[in-house]
């Protein structure tokens, strides 16, 4: 397993999104015994987070995002615990980059067994300078409705924001 740990930390680094994706779900699949590989997966998110910046106002490349997305899970499965993300995500949700924090805000939706730790944190987000970053807040929050009630007051002054898209 050890070997194949190294293998897949090697993959990391490739220059194909396709195939980091693919190096970082095996992995996941290996779980804690994949440890070795946590400081390659900490630069790969990074590195999404670089590719992230800097395709500002371009198109995003959903293999970018979904590798990103797919480095927080891994990372938590090989620490054998979800809310070992958290602390990256919160990072990620304060950065000072718009896209990273509308990333984060969605990225937090997708892993449910943070939400209730994330919901004060979204509503917050409901309130950035950046349109994106607070319809990414609103999206989450909508499909985390049962835990987010506490969000219900800043969800409702959200549908009178200035940008029609949040």
């Amino acid at each position: 397993d050890e070997l194949l740990a190294r293998i897949k930390e090697q993959n990391l680094k490739e220059e194909d999104y396709q195939l980091r994706l693919a190096a970082v779900d095996a992995l996941r699949g290996i779980g804690p015994e994949a440890q070795p590989a946590l400081v390659a997966l900490l630069e790969l998110l990074e590195d999404t987070r670089k590719e992230i910046a800097r395709r500002r106002g371009g198109q995003m490349d959903h293999l970018v995002k979904r590798t990103h997305d797919a480095v927080l899970h891994a990372m938590a499965q090989i620490q054998n615990d979800l809310c070992a993300a958290l602390p990256i995500l919160l990072w990620e949700l304060v950065d000072k980059r718009s896209e990273i924090r509308s990333h984060a805000a969605r990225a937090l939706g997708k892993i449910k067994a943070l939400a209730e730790e994330a919901v004060p944190l979204l509503v917050e987000a409901l309130s950035d300078r950046n349109s994106d970053v607070r319809f990414s807040a609103v999206v989450v929050l909508g499909d985390l409705a049962a835990m987010a009630r506490v969000a219900l007051p800043a969800l409702r002054r959200a549908t009178n924001d200035a940008d029609h898209n949040v």
